[in-house]
């Protein structure tokens, strides 16, 4: 083998050898890539757990501010029950008195209920009898009879 013949085998090679450390750098730098997209990722990942981890703490601290609230609520209402059941046990206690006065002077006590009144308005009234009229005329009729007054009170005839 003739010197040219070994300087061409070593220059073929050569030339393998390079165009292989080639691919292996071109691979190593598209991985170099990857891996500095994959840490932006995970930067940008960190960025969103460390916001969402905020969130929850102060989600977590209105939640035991409602908490509070709801506590302090809870006392107010069981004051307010505590208040109500002292006042009706006063009331009771202010018509037992009264009875006891009334027994003492020789009366016979009676007990009074308050009467409910709504009655309606003569507006009121008006607006129920034309109602009336569209779908049951007789007791339309009825309810005219019984409320007249208060119609013609409205009309402005009496």
């Amino acid at each position: 083998m003739s010197i040219e013949d070994s300087f061409r085998k070593m220059k073929a090679a050569y030339e393998a050898v390079f165009n292989s450390d080639n691919a292996k750098t071109t691979q190593i730098k598209e991985l170099a890539e990857k891996l500095e997209a994959a840490n932006a990722m995970v930067n940008e990942s960190d960025k969103q757990v460390a916001s969402h981890m905020e969130q929850i703490k102060a989600l977590t601290e209105e939640l035991a501010a409602a908490k509070q609230i709801a506590m302090e609520f809870e006392k107010i209402k069981t004051d307010a029950e505590a208040i109500a059941n002292q006042i009706k046990a006063e009331q009771t206690t202010v018509g037992k008195k009264a009875a006891e006065m009334a027994a003492s002077v020789g009366v016979q006590p009676v007990e009074l209920s308050p009467a409910v009144s709504h009655s309606a308005s003569d507006e009121d009234i008006v607006e129920k009898w034309i109602e009336m009229k569209k779908t049951d005329a007789k007791a339309a009729s009825q309810f005219y009879d019984k409320n007249r007054a208060s119609i013609l009170r409205k009309a402005g005839i009496r």
